[in-house]
């Protein structure tokens, strides 16, 4: 308000002569907006300050009020110069500025310092406002409803998960559900199942959650993460549809769903009209991730900089962390791993140990690293990196034929832990398929197939061998491809031209279904990744 004070000021203190017109008009419009303006001020603190779960959120009303506020002072802003441009090319504008200090303050002086100082400020406060209001967030708390989309190991579900601890610990309600629990049909009486609530009719449910949230003066918050884990994720396109309109007249429930990038023209329709976000990991901010997972072990942070892109990947900072803390569990140094192998099956072996637990299989038969290994054995042999879910589901309860209710199942469990994922395969007769997560993370044990590694047996003993490498070798020389099939693959480091060496290339499947031409098959060589330890020659420097 002390914008339009300074202006009814200004207006009553430096009557228009007839000789300005660009005066007169400045002064015709503080008689004619000012009023507006503060009408518009005094609605937007009233309907923000009133927003409640009940009331509800007014982003799109206020954000209106907001933009034509932030336009109308523009005018002004506009008209104040032209009248301060007029000012001092007058004579008398002139005359006054000679005067000295104690000359009285014109009319285009009041005007210039009122534009300078209090204009500016609600200028900012206006468009900072309404950048706010037309923001995913304030979206969100206005249609009840939000998006979270990002790539494969971003940290959505941590984000999620966690969001929905701190409402709990603050005292709102939330409930987080796996897309893996749910089939897509009929999902609010699916949850209330899972959850032990028996079968409970949909409107009692949804009466609860909304009671829930009225008690506690704010909205339940019910999470549906990673939609694209459903067993048949493709039912999600009619039933999120059908579940914002069942949710639409509870005023105290509001839906929060995730789903991976790749999928979202499967999974969500084009008439989910809600505002979406997109995370993007930890770019911009590697060493807070690390150091997030590392607080136990501040010892093992690097002391070079991150310079590897995987670093910006959560899931990588949480495998390389957890191969860290596990080295010093088994009474090792905790030193950084020595290639991104190492950071894998450290990743593998704590995940084995969860599903073997679970299904009740004998660990030191290593069904799960068998299981693994035999879809990558698959996807080298085909050639790709997805295949069809049947065919993925055949290969791996094999491993856990006892366990058969889903997802209580070989399948289902390599999935919740994280060890494989359901992948878009773009071809026309299925959507989806089974992949690993992580492409360096499918690469490894795809490449250990390349090398003879005898399935289910620790890749680590036979890693590297001559053996292995004399096959790859002879492999590669068929492929067409002279990179590939030139010599020096005998050892971890290749020779340059100029004698210095290089990191051998990193082999990788093709992905999404797709198969290379004959002569075309090659390599997909990635960056030299930083050197993580000190102490580390070329020849154990792998590539993250």
């Amino acid at each position: 308000m002390t914008l339009l004070s300074e202006m009814t000021r200004w207006y009553d203190s430096y009557p228009a002569p007839d000789s300005s017109p660009d005066h007169q008009a400045l002064s015709r419009w503080v008689h004619a907006w000012t009023p507006a303006l503060r009408e518009g001020a005094d609605t937007l603190v009233r309907d923000l300050s009133a927003a409640s779960a009940s009331s509800g959120f007014p982003a799109e009303q206020s954000s209106a009020v907001a933009e034509d506020m932030l336009e109308r002072l523009g005018e002004f802003r506009d008209m104040a110069g032209r009248f301060a441009e007029e000012e001092s090319e007058s004579d008398d504008a002139t005359s006054a500025a000679g005067q000295g200090a104690g000359a009285p303050v014109t009319a285009a002086q009041s005007v210039q310092w009122l534009c300078e100082r209090a204009l500016a400020r609600a200028l900012d406060a206006c468009e900072r406002l309404g950048n706010l209001l037309r923001s995913p967030a304030a979206q969100a708390a206005e249609k009840k409803t939000w998006l979270l989309l990002g790539e494969a190991g971003q940290g959505k579900t941590h984000l999620l998960v966690d969001a929905a601890r701190r409402a709990v610990d603050e005292g709102r309600p939330a409930l987080v559900v796996f897309g893996q629990e749910l089939t897509g049909h009929d999902t609010l009486s699916e949850i209330a199942q899972k959850r032990g609530l028996g079968p409970l009719a949909e409107r009692d449910f949804l009466q609860a959650l909304d009671a829930a949230g009225a008690a506690s003066g704010c909205r339940f918050l019910l999470i549906i993460d990673a939609l694209n884990d459903s067993d048949d994720a493709g039912n999600w396109k009619s039933e999120l549809l059908a579940l914002q309109v069942r949710l639409a007249g509870y005023q105290h429930i509001a839906l929060l769903v995730s789903c991976r990038s790749t999928f979202k023209s499967i999974v969500v329709p084009d008439r989910f009209d809600v505002p979406a976000s997109v995370h993007s990991g930890f770019a911009g901010r590697e060493m807070e991730g690390l150091e997030s997972y590392l607080r136990g072990v501040a010892a093992a942070l690097p002391n070079n900089p991150l310079l590897a892109s995987v670093f910006t990947n959560p899931l990588f900072v949480k495998l390389y962390a957890d191969s860290l803390s596990k080295s010093l569990k088994r009474g090792g140094s905790g030193g950084h791993p020595r290639d991104r192998s190492a950071v894998f099956d450290a990743y593998v072996d704590h995940r084995a140990a969860t599903i073997c637990s679970r299904l009740g299989l004998d660990p030191l038969e290593r069904p799960v690293h068998r299981a693994v290994d035999a879809l990558a054995s698959r996807m080298a042999a085909a050639q790709r990196s997805v295949l069809p879910r049947e065919e993925a589901r055949a290969l791996v309860d094999a491993y856990a034929p006892a366990a058969t209710a889903w997802p209580e199942t070989m399948l289902g469990q390599l999935l919740a832990q994280g060890l494989v994922s359901n992948e878009r395969t773009f071809m026309a007769e299925q959507a989806t398929g089974i992949g690993f997560p992580y492409q360096a993370f499918g690469d490894d044990p795809c490449c250990a197939v390349g090398l003879r590694c005898p399935p289910g047996r620790d890749r680590r003993a036979t890693r590297g061998t001559p053996a292995g490498r004399r096959f790859l070798a002879a492999e590669l020389a068929g492929s067409g491809c002279p990179e590939l099939s030139g010599g020096g693959i005998d050892s971890p480091a290749r020779a340059n031209r100029d004698g210095t060496h290089r990191p051998a290339g990193w082999l990788s499947p093709i992905g999404n279904g797709r198969r290379w031409p004959r002569q075309a098959r090659g390599r997909t060589r990635l960056p030299a990744g930083p050197q993580l330890s000190g102490n580390a020659s070329a020849a154990q420097h792998t590539q993250y």
